[in-house]
């Protein structure tokens, strides 16, 4: 195996028997390590893409509700911080 440096003498598979030794051990944990880093950064999210996303209508009325709700609530929001009440959003 790749990255061990003792002599085993004994086959090319290197084999240790019933027993792994550390430098085997290590080199198996990093190749492990590297395929899941190169499997999560395969897509990430905040890669720039050529164009940029069109929202579909769904998607427009969904924020359009989000931010009228914001709105309505704002008024109390401001009466009760003014009032020295933490307001409950």
């Amino acid at each position: 195996m790749r990255g061990c440096t003792h002599s085993t003498g004994t086959s090319a598979s290197h084999a240790h028997g019933r027993t792994l030794c550390f430098e085997c051990f290590r080199a198996g944990m990093e190749r492990t390590r590297a395929r899941r880093e190169a499997w999560a950064q395969r897509a990430l999210p905040f890669e720039e893409s050529s164009a940029p996303k069109r929202l579909s209508k769904q998607a427009v009325a969904h924020r359009q509700r989000m931010l009228d709700y914001l709105a309505s609530i704002a008024p109390a929001a401001t009466a009760s911080a003014a009032s020295g009440r933490q307001a409950v959003i």
